[in-house]
């Protein structure tokens, strides 16, 4: 069913949303979190003539969930989530500006674009005077980029639904698996001295250096063999560092963070207990020691049914605007890992390309915005 969106409208709004900082403050410093976009969005929705409702996961930290009542007994929800990233590097982070049909800031991709999309095809159905064949919700989700706090408590809370379009920058894909996450620390303990004489100490960060290359070594190989057909390999990653106390002091102890992103088949908690395993193989120097702490992170790889109902109607949503819409996979994760477990079907959709998120140019396609838009339309109707 072809109905009218509004280009214009969604690129002022989307601006909007990028010119309020919503930096998640668990990883970064300085960090508002979601309350002030949480109300920018409620407020929007209110003049849509929905009846939002705000769910505190934590001081700051606001989603937003409305619905819009349908036809049929089925409920779709368009979820997406409100936080960012840090912004270093950028030079104007939350200015919104538009060149050339693209619309630039932090967020504008990642993940605000698929706010706007989601907010968007809610209006232009009021606005059509349409009622959906099925209830369709949309929930705006604090903490995505960290811990996923928002869905979690939502999802706790009872939050249900026979579907969910997760919105994320997928090119106008339709996303039916991703790779979960585990991130964890590998603490390194030695003995500190003098640094004119360091043959008197236990050196942890040298210690680290050589169990971090031990780690590959050893695991490797066999996660090479893990290869999943649409996400590839997992893959490990030593991200952060910090150990010593002075220049002049042979460091004592030494602190390795760590990303593991797990492929759907794996356990994160097998996942853990296979780095354990490793680092306990491992010869250490005499006089180091060294222990993987519980993870901080722990979210499992997302793998939806592609022939189900859910996955058919999307595609064939974004198959009536672009032919070559696709079923895919990726390497990144979602807040659909969360949902999936409480036995609600998810799958990732959303204008923009993962490859600008994070980044200090971040933008998106104004004209992708609109066509997913019109896309997420035909997939509500599909759906039914």
């Amino acid at each position: 069913m072809d109905v009218p969106t509004d280009p214009r409208w969604q690129a002022r709004f989307l601006a909007d949303l990028v010119r309020i900082e919503s930096i998640n403050p668990e990883t970064w410093a300085g960090g508002s979190g979601e309350s002030a976009i949480a109300a920018r969005i409620a407020d929007e929705l209110r003049l849509i003539g929905l009846q939002p409702r705000l769910h505190e996961a934590g001081p700051g930290r606001t989603s937003v969930v409305a619905y819009l009542e349908g036809s049929g007994p089925r409920t779709l929800l368009l979820e997406a989530h409100t936080d960012t990233v840090q912004v270093e590097g950028m030079a104007d982070p939350f200015s919104g500006r538009v060149a050339d049909g693209r619309l630039y800031g932090r967020g504008s991709c990642d993940d605000k674009a698929s706010l706007a999309t989601f907010v968007g095809a809610l209006r232009a159905l009021v606005r059509a005077g349409l009622t959906p064949p099925v209830t369709v919700g949309i929930v705006a989700a604090a903490g995505e980029e960290f811990s996923g706090r928002g869905i979690r408590a939502l999802m706790e809370d009872g939050l249900r639904a026979d579907g969910v379009i997760v919105g994320e920058p997928t090119r106008l894909d339709v996303v039916v698996a991703h790779k979960g996450c585990v991130r964890a620390e590998l603490h390194v303990h030695g003995r500190a001295a003098h640094s004119s004489r360091p043959e008197e100490g236990r050196n942890a960060v040298e210690a680290a250096a050589a169990i971090i290359g031990s780690l590959h070594t050893a695991l490797d190989a066999d996660m090479a063999n893990l290869a999943h057909p649409l996400v590839g390999a997992p893959t490990l990653a030593f991200t952060q560092i910090a150990g010593g106390v002075g220049i002049n002091t042979v460091p004592e102890h030494c602190v390795v963070r760590f990303d593991r992103r797990v492929v759907p088949g794996e356990d994160p908690r097998a996942v853990v207990s296979d780095l354990r395993a490793a680092l306990a193989a491992l010869a250490l120097p005499i006089g180091i020691r060294a222990e993987i702490h519980d993870p901080f992170t722990m979210d499992g790889p997302m793998a939806a049914d592609p022939d189900g109902p859910l996955a058919r109607a999307v595609l064939a949503g974004a198959r009536r605007h672009r032919a070559g819409a696709a079923l895919a996979g990726v390497t990144y994760g979602t807040d659909a890992s969360r949902i999936a477990p409480f036995g609600v079907p998810a799958v990732v959709f959303g204008p923009g390309d993962v490859a600008l998120a994070h980044t200090a140019d971040e933008w998106v396609d104004l004209a992708e915005v609109d066509l997913a838009t019109r896309m997420t339309l035909d997939a509500i109707f599909a759906f039914a």
